[in-house]
């Protein structure tokens, strides 16, 4: 197998969505080499070594296998990056004990990484899972909002 070349900050989040978008089982090679052996993943409801990471994977790409990853917006500082993407996936698989809904919602992702040698090393990342939940009609009244 030939070495891949070094990538980047900016490329490196670009490959990632390219990657994420063929999905999870044609590309796991190539989603597990965009990130450093001992990569930590700080998410919404907790932190994540690159193996717990491939198992909470599988079973969301079961539940949303159309989902697609957009890159919004990008800022470099050296081997840092923020990045805003958005995502759009509908839920045509159970879930957590969740039947499938079909319906799409469009969330916004927001993440910060440290990238070390053309990889992602420590990531932060925050989705808007309140909103996708109430455009899944997940929520039921709960979910209407008291803004308008």
């Amino acid at each position: 197998m030939s070495e891949k070349p070094f990538l980047t900050p900016e490329e490196t989040v670009r490959e990632y969505a390219r990657a994420w978008n063929e999905g999870y089982d044609e590309h796991e090679e190539s989603l597990k080499y965009l990130y450093t052996w001992n990569h930590i993943s700080h998410t919404d409801t907790r932190d994540m070594l690159m193996d717990e990471m491939t198992d909470e994977l599988r079973p969301f790409f079961a539940a949303f296998p159309d989902q697609n990853l957009h890159v919004e917006e990008v800022i470099t500082e050296g081997n840092k990056t923020f990045v805003r993407y958005t995502a759009t996936m509908t839920m045509t698989g159970a879930m957590m004990g969740i039947e499938p809904t079909f319906k799409t919602a469009q969330v916004t992702i927001l993440e910060i990484d440290i990238h070390r040698d053309g990889r992602f090393h420590e990531s932060w990342s925050r989705t808007d899972t309140l909103d996708q939940m109430e455009q899944q009609g997940l929520l039921g009244d709960a979910g209407k909002s008291f803004w308008y």
